[in-house]
């Protein structure tokens, strides 16, 4: 059943609470079917309140029944209420998610303006039908199946066993198998699993149309019961790789959706991201983009630094983002929070204490978001005395938006320079 007509849409921001009784839109079926997909995943998401949720640091989408939630990202805890600042970080998400290769560029570039107002859930619902029609155009993959059969003509290989004891009466008849050149295949019935889900989805109509479109072109095949495992059954080659980027979104969604087991309507799917992890990815990539001569930009790169005598693995310490520049090295560390009065904890301080030790840099950088830019560098004391050691830790922050509070293309090349420019010091 598609809920199209009674679809609701709350916008709130990371670490923001929603209460039931505020406005009647979050009600407590909605916070009984949260609070059961939450504790399905460790409770990572949100915390309980008895009244309501509060969020974390996880940005995205969240459907419960006929609710949709979007969890947006904000470096300013000022006019969270505002419908414009709510519609300016929906878009900056988008455009982090389109940078980050999480979105396609041309879906966003084609989609609609009352597609783009629309939850992120169904943008990724659109990706995965002009995928799909794609994958029709060209025509689905056929395999090779194994069919055993008792059938009136002998075709494959007979069965001796089995052929004798069913046909011991039934003379005309061969117990064969045979190969069947078909669609039913893993990679058709994992789409077929996604389609399957997605009216129970869909809040916009143009999509509820294509849809209806595609199943009546996509075959019908025989249920498929999806776990992660089933994924890892999947293997690629030159002649199904195209269907990667429909199969990546059938996973997504099929992994995040949880029926009602109760027979109601308040199944949930999440689509969610961590917003560490992201400003990470959003960083290096626009670093990385820039191409500067001489200048390598790795990520995580690991080392090893305690093993412990009845351990199989050894602990390692692990960087985001790793600079060098001839015989320079700069560690930058992208933390997602607000610091207050740019004074970072003594926890992000010993991090970036090991980093210079493991990597021989005398320089590191932590960088946080904030509204303006600050940068303010300090030194740590020498081991054997109270003396300062060449041994460097600045503590920065930047704004994700330029001038017109918008999404700054720019943010890349203002990082590089200070990193280059303090390295020289």
């Amino acid at each position: 059943m598609s809920l199209m007509n009674k679809r609701k849409v709350i916008q709130v921001f990371e670490y923001q609470k929603l209460l039931f009784e505020e406005d009647g839109t979050f009600e407590s079926r909605h916070w009984k079917a949260l609070s059961l997909y939450n504790e399905k995943y460790g409770n990572k998401y949100f915390t309980l309140l008895h009244n309501g949720i509060k969020f974390s640091n996880y940005v995205g989408v969240i459907q419960a029944g006929n609710l949709t939630i979007e969890i947006l990202p904000k470096i300013d805890r000022e006019k969270l209420d505002s419908r414009e600042e709510k519609a300016r970080w929906h878009n900056i998400l988008l455009q982090m998610l389109r940078e980050c290769r999480l979105i396609k560029v041309d879906h966003m570039e084609n989609a609609n303006l009352q597609l783009k107002s629309n939850s992120i859930l169904d943008i990724y619902i659109a990706m995965f039908l002009q995928e799909v029609e794609g994958l029709l155009r060209r025509g689905l993959i056929k395999k090779y199946q194994k069919h055993t059969a008792n059938l009136t003509t002998l075709k494959g290989k007979l069965e001796f066993g089995k052929h004798i004891t069913a046909n011991l009466i039934h003379k005309e008849r061969f117990f064969v198998q045979h190969s069947i050149y078909d669609n039913k295949n893993l990679f058709n019935q994992i789409i077929s699993e996604a389609l399957r889900i997605i009216p129970f989805l869909i809040s916009n109509t143009s999509l509820n149309d294509k849809l209806g479109r595609i199943m009546l072109d996509f075959p019908e095949l025989s249920r498929l019961k999806i776990a992660s495992t089933t994924f890892e059954k999947i293997q690629y080659d030159r002649k199904c790789m195209h269907y990667k980027p429909a199969l990546d979104i059938a996973k997504m969604l099929l992994l995040s959706y949880r029926p009602d087991i109760t027979g109601g309507s308040n199944s949930v799917i999440a689509i969610l991201f961590d917003m560490n992890e992201l400003w990470e990815e959003y960083i290096f990539r626009k670093l990385q983009h820039l191409n500067e001569d001489g200048v390598e930009i790795k990520r995580q790169q690991s080392q090893h630094f305690w093993q412990g005598s009845s351990t199989l693995y050894p602990k390692s310490v692990r960087p985001d983002i790793v600079i060098r520049k001839g015989n320079q090295t700069t560690i930058l560390d992208t933390k997602w929070k607000l610091i207050p009065d740019y004074k970072p904890t003594d926890e992000d301080l010993k991090q970036m204490f090991v980093y210079n030790l493991y990597w021989k840099c005398n320089h590191s950088i932590l960088l946080y978001p904030a509204v303006q830019y600050h940068l303010e560098t300090g030194t740590y004391f020498s081991f054997s005395q109270q003396e300062i050691a060449t041994n460097n830790c600045s503590v920065a922050t930047c704004n994700i938006l330029d001038q017109n509070n918008e999404l700054d293309s720019g943010i890349g090349q203002r990082i590089l320079h200070q990193i280059l420019f303090l390295s020289n010091k």
